[in-house]
């Protein structure tokens, strides 16, 4: 029985996929900074952050263990960094998530600061721009590494806006996407549907391009077909160019609006440039990669920066056979970007800039991999290389200039480079021909220079050319040989068309001074098989501890076993073991947290009024089933046999009871599974088990408004039939709530999703 995953796929929950819950536009970043330095090391750290980033995982500023400095900095319109004793320097945003300041000899980048809040409406993202997350810092030579972080010293006026607005929720409300098409899975019957009426409105609005189905975008939804893009599409784009626009109008005569961090290596602007240019065919030879399959990983943002490092390489080299740079190397292993789930371009060649580059066979590619070495880095012949001045291409992020010119500079002088763009959903069934949207699809692109282009999707730049008078620049997509013109590409140039020319990203390929040495020493950070490091089995060894409530202190009065924010700290544990990154604690990590349910869990559910005490170890347990139900979904294949009877205790074990944020947490991951059709959850031996646990979450202390709206939407699209029939065997009190949920749902519209 698949009825959950198909209702499910109606509901997939709303998570911010890719970039970071975050948006600072660069008028906020402006003004005088009070950055506090940590003491600085040979060696590069993560500065506490995971490899790859996590959006859930962030660490707090404790991480540095002792300051060295401070640096007040001041970051003036539209790119100036001044501070005492230091050379004048630069600074430039990071699209809307962070900015990067170079000061004489030192760089520094962070994230700016982001926090959620959880109330009856759901889980909401929340901007501090005044401040930034742990960041990092180095020298010019890549001797000297440092984290730190940034609080902006407020002005008068910054003061009284905050007594006005402390903080900006990005996400007032969840609306679900109102076509189906977004949201059901596609068939070759249904996608030939919509070609035909594409057809039409291609051919009525004279586009000049093709479309067609495409077989592996069968079995998806459009949800899942998104995912191939590097950040997804968040669904309250008017809500976030409102505010664009009202910080415009604020500003309007005031701020300029742009910000640079260097200038384009392009030196000849003003040289005369061929009418085409091709970078897979010069004289019979391509400098480019053969058209790869990103598959469901939102990958690509690195793939384009790698490959277009790589045909750098070769071009400054000479040389075509050399063998491409690794992009799951930046993918996996990078704490700037978060893996699969998205990231950027300019992020990943700074990373490649500061660590190093490796070849491809030291880390093949893979849309399920781990930051694992797969070769011997003393057997490496040769001279070593890494990335050099990482940049936005023209002078500035949103600058005015002509854009056009300089990317064509950019591509015939230094060869192929990332271009970004936020195509409408029938870009995914382009076939052939020169693309350009239907439409009023520009309407969120203007020509114009503005702080925030919200692009979604790298892609690589190889080249332009003319087709019947229509100019069009020429890139390579990696969803595959069987997308577009064979995996490439063409779209109308001049026109800033799906914003393809808002936010051009170039770097440089050099030799590696240091002979690979921050390569290596990166890998000597990572723990290898039992003999990980120290820090990391000390991470396995307090779960337990911290789960169980052995950290207990203070009075029996107080009946308070953690001190402070130390629950923030239990539940980054909780996140912390079912990362990626710590592969190699996770069977050590599951076994313990499977004695802390085993020790609670049941006496835990039968309890219905707890006392301070009890409830102190009930929300231990709570930890549990959502650390459990973490290290299962993300460590099935470490965990290894045991995996089965762990997924198996946390489902008895579900829902949690006691800790409000945790319940909501883990009955989405729940819902996510499901969508995913994860056996385990979908088995016909567990579906009544899945339901009774959508009824205890149903409408308790632990769900919210748009969870509730989600769960009970699920239940009716089963039909009253088919929920009667898996529930017989469930308790009355959760039959009645089920049914509750039918007679719920039916009196609302549902967007069509009523019980049948």
């Amino acid at each position: 029985m698949s009825w959950l995953f198909w209702a499910l796929q109606l509901l997939t929950c709303q998570i911010a996929f890719a970039d970071l819950p975050v948006h600072c536009l660069h008028h906020e970043i402006i003004g005088s900074w009070k950055f506090v330095l940590g003491r600085p090391s040979g060696t590069r750290s993560s500065c506490g952050h995971l490899r790859p980033d996590s959006v859930d995982v962030q660490p707090g500023r404790d991480v540095l263990d002792a300051v060295d400095r401070e640096l007040v900095v001041s970051l003036k319109d539209p790119n100036i960094a001044e501070a005492e004793a230091h050379p004048l320097g630069t600074w430039t945003m990071i699209y809307d998530e962070g900015f990067e300041v170079e000061l004489g000899h030192l760089n520094f980048f962070a994230f700016s600061n982001f926090t959620f809040d959880v109330n009856e409406h759901g889980k909401h993202n929340i901007s501090h721009c005044d401040q930034t997350m742990v960041g990092w810092y180095h020298n010019k030579d890549r001797t000297q590494f440092g984290c730190y972080y940034g609080t902006k010293i407020p002005t008068e006026e910054e003061m009284q806006l905050a007594v006005e607005m402390k903080s900006r929720h990005l996400c007032p409300s969840r609306k679900k996407p109102k076509t189906l098409l977004y949201q059901t899975k596609m068939s070759q019957r249904h996608q030939r549907k919509v070609i035909d009426k594409l057809a039409e409105r291609i051919e009525s609005e004279s586009l000049g391009w093709k479309a067609k189905p495409m077989d592996k975008w069968n079995g998806l939804s459009m949800l899942q077909v998104n995912s191939y893009a590097g950040i997804k599409r968040e669904k309250r784009t008017s809500e976030m160019l409102r505010q664009h626009g009202a910080a415009l109008k604020t500003l309007e005569g005031r701020v300029k609006r742009r910000s640079f961090l260097r200038s384009s290596s392009v030196s000849q602007l003003g040289a005369a440039l061929p009418e085409a240019l091709d970078w897979t065919n010069v004289n019979g030879r391509s400098y480019v990669e053969e058209v790869m399959d990103q598959s469901e990983c939102g990958s690509c943002y690195v793939a384009s920066a790698m490959r277009m490092l790589t045909a750098r390489h070769k071009i400054k080299q000479n040389d075509t056979s050399l063998s491409p740079w690794s992009i799951s190397f930046p993918l996996q292993c990078s704490e700037y970007n978060q893996g699969c789930k998205g990231g950027y371009g300019i992020l990943a060649t700074k990373w490649s800039q500061e660590v190093g580059l490796l070849p491809a066979e030291c880390m093949q590619y893979g849309s399920e991999g781990a930051c694992q070495l797969e070769c011997n880095l003393k057997e490496l012949k040769g001279p070593r290389f890494r990335a050099d001045n990482h940049r936005y291409v023209g002078s500035w992020y949103g600058e005015h200039g002509d854009k056009v010119e300089e990317i064509k500079a950019e591509l015939y002088h230094n060869g192929p480079l990332i271009l970004g763009l936020e195509p409408s959903e029938d870009f995914m069934w382009y076939s052939e021909g020169i693309y350009r949207s239907p439409g009023t699809s520009n309407l969120i692109h203007p020509t114009s220079g503005s702080e925030w282009e919200r692009v979604d999707h790298a892609v690589l730049l190889v080249g332009y050319g003319e087709e019947n008078g229509q100019k069009y620049w020429k890139l390579q997509n990696s969803w595959g040989e069987d997308w577009g013109e064979k995996g490439y590409f063409r779209i109308v140039m001049g026109e800033n068309d799906s914003g393809i020319e808002s936010i051009p990203e170039a770097a440089d390929v050099v030799e590696d001074e240091q002979r690979g040495r921050q390569v290596n020493a990166f890998f000597q950070q990572q723990p290898k098989g039992q003999s990980m490091e120290a820090k990391e089995l000390r991470i396995a060894e307090k779960i337990e501890k911290m789960l169980e409530g052995k950290l207990c202190h203070g009075s029996t009065a107080s009946r308070r076993p953690f001190p402070g924010d130390s629950w923030d700290k239990l539940r980054h544990a909780a996140s912390v073991v079912g990362h990626g990154a710590q592969a190699q604690i996770a069977p050590v990590a599951a076994s313990q947290v499977a004695r802390v349910l085993q020790k609670h869990g049941e006496r835990h559910k039968r309890r219905r009024a707890l006392n301070e005490e009890a409830k102190q170890i009930a929300m231990a347990v709570d930890m549990s089933i959502w650390a459990l139900g973490m290290i299962c979904e993300h460590q099935e294949r470490n965990v290894g046999g045991d995996s089965t009877s762990a997924w198996k205790m946390w489902l008895s074990h579900m829902p949690p009871r006691c800790d409000r944020e945790v319940g909501i947490k883990a009955c989405s991951q729940l819902l996510q599974l499901v969508v995913k059709n994860h056996p385990v959850v979908t088995a016909t031996e567990q579906l009544p088990r899945v339901l009774a646990i959508l009824a205890d979450s149903y409408k308790s202390r632990n769900s919210n408004s748009a969870l509730d709206k989600d769960i009970a939407a699920a239940v009716a699209k089963a039909g009253a039939g088919t929920v009667k029939q898996l529930a017989s065997s469930l308790p009355e009190r959760q039959q009645k709530k089920l049914e509750q949920m039918l007679k719920d749902e039916s009196r609302t519209d549902g967007n069509g999703m009523a019980p049948s």
